[in-house]
């Protein structure tokens, strides 16, 4: 592993605050499972336990148009267990997904779901890091780094992810 993304992971796990003991939960949107191993890793470290969801811009979308009115409608009912034992939340993103081809009661469902455990998220003042992490394609034709070579991408670069 490169250890620009160990020094990354660090810096998040860090900057988040995550103590020996918590449960954290780690939401990974960015298609990097370099990067997530390195977060991961950090977090198992500091004698935290990291609770993954795999939340691709690709595996939202599929699951938005696949699932029925009332599976979205109750999207956020074993989450919110989930979230009761949630010391600290890392988000790891890179894009927002593509939604024009899901129909639109399908996002108002899941919409108001997240809504919901954003809600539960602030009455537990639950810590929130969000980090932008560049997808491996993006962060390549910005130049960031080659397929042979991957690195850190330079926050001055304007380049996002």
């Amino acid at each position: 592993m490169d250890s620009r993304w160990t020094q990354v992971a660090r810096r998040m796990v860090e900057g988040l605050g995550v103590r020996s003991g918590e449960c954290v939960e780690v939401e990974d949107g960015s298609c990097r499972p370099d990067v997530l191993q390195e977060v991961l890793r950090e977090i198992d470290r500091v004698g935290a336990t990291p609770l993954t969801r795999i939340t691709s811009p690709d595996s939202v979308a599929s699951m938005l148009a696949e699932a029925s009115q009332e599976e979205l409608e109750g999207w956020d009912s074993s989450r919110r267990h989930w979230l009761s034992k949630t010391d600290r939340k890392l988000i790891v993103g890179s894009m927002y997904p593509d939604l024009s081809s899901v129909p639109p009661a399908a996002v108002d469902a899941w919409t108001r779901a997240v809504s919901r455990l954003t809600a539960l998220e602030e009455e537990r003042r639950v810590p929130v890091l969000v980090a932008g992490i560049p997808i491996a394609m993006r962060a390549e034709l910005c130049g960031l780094f080659s397929a042979s070579a991957r690195g850190v991408a330079d926050p001055r670069s304007g380049c996002a992810g």
